[in-house]
């Protein structure tokens, strides 16, 4: 998270932001959530990204994630690989959609392109995925009437952000909070929460499409994840944000809007991760904080923006740029949720 804070509070309407979502990442699948189950794999739940005609497309990267094995996406070519012990694999959204070991795999469904990633059926998964794996894949359809769902946003991306050496090497806030959000993700899952990302990828989203992000898929919580850098070598630690309470003098259609009614709500998540964090992560308590935010203030949910620590600090960079820290930290948030939704609200 950079040091220059918003300070003015831009008037967009809050149609606008779902009108992007609505036109960028098409219609949310109700009811197209599948369990997935594998030998050798924790079950897990994958959220359908949108529905076309009918047909329910997920998350290419956010499936293979969920097995042994290295993921890497490359944005210049639209290609995602994945590579288990002697074996790998590789996902185009063109023909031929899957290379196995170099070549094309007989057979293989269309994979298609979406925001930030490549997208690919339920029949996909079902006849391409247990060949493309050489595993047994079992599919069911998951009840979610009554999962919770959760909007994870990793910060940045593109071209901004902070960046940091404290790990012994140049680390980027981009990098660092994708990661760590996509294990979030992984980890809330795992909980049985529905989640969705913001984004999968580097790739640059203004603070209005990230909220509508949240907004159209019906998110009941939010969380940002930021970290500091060089920039404010000083920030050592973790801190919460939150939106301040909207100007109650404010037109209801104003950007602002999306907080109304939230103020106390997005307070005691806010309250929840900092409790959390705090017995996670061996480092400073900054506290819960209020900041002009025009991507908090547009949410339409509890909100909240974690800035998780300082990359310039070599303490809170290991919990940054580890898989034990990351998890440590998914397992806190998993932990604020529950905690969240266990409590009588006010």
């Amino acid at each position: 998270m950079s040091d220059s804070r918003p300070l003015l509070r831009p008037r967009v309407l809050l149609w606008l932001p779902l009108l992007l979502a609505a036109v960028c990442w098409g219609v949310p699948a109700a009811g197209a959530a599948l369990r997935v189950e594998a030998r050798g794999v924790e079950p897990f739940v994958l959220e359908a990204a949108i529905t076309e005609n009918s047909t329910a497309w997920y998350d290419a990267e956010g499936w293979l994630r969920q097995f042994p094995g290295e993921v890497t996406w490359d944005a210049g070519s639209g290609r995602l690989s994945y590579r288990d012990g002697g074996s790998w694999v590789v996902l185009a959204a063109h023909e031929p959609y899957v290379l196995r070991n170099g070549l094309p795999l007989p057979d293989a469904l269309p994979v298609r392109r979406g925001e930030g990633g490549l997208l690919v059926s339920e029949a996909f998964l079902r006849r391409t995925g247990p060949v493309l794996l050489g595993r047994d894949l079992r599919l069911v359809a998951a009840a979610d009437r009554e999962r919770r769902r959760v909007v994870v946003d990793a910060g940045h991306g593109g071209e901004s952000g902070s960046r940091g050496d404290a790990g012994g090497g140049t680390v980027l806030e981009k990098d660092v909070v994708l990661e760590l959000a996509l294990t979030t993700a992984e980890e809330l899952r795992r909980s049985g929460f529905a989640v969705h990302l913001t984004r999968s990828g580097d790739h640059s989203i203004a603070a209005e499409k990230r909220a509508a992000v949240a907004n159209y898929w019906g998110a009941e919580l939010f969380v940002s994840f930021h970290a500091a850098g060089q920039e404010r070598p000083q920030a050592r630690g973790f801190e919460v944000f939150v939106a301040p309470a909207p100007d109650p003098s404010l037109a209801a259609d104003r950007w602002q809007a999306g907080q109304a009614g939230q103020a106390a709500a997005s307070r005691r998540w806010a309250a929840a991760l900092r409790a959390t964090l705090g017995s996670a992560l061996v480092t400073f308590d900054r506290g819960v904080v209020e900041i002009p935010s025009p991507l908090l203030e547009a949410v339409a949910c509890p909100a909240a923006l974690v800035e998780v620590g300082t990359l310039a600090w070599p303490g809170d960079a290991e919990a940054l740029t580890t898989p034990q820290g990351r998890k440590r930290i998914a397992a806190a948030v998993v932990a604020a949720a529950e905690q969240y939704f266990s409590a009588p609200s006010e």
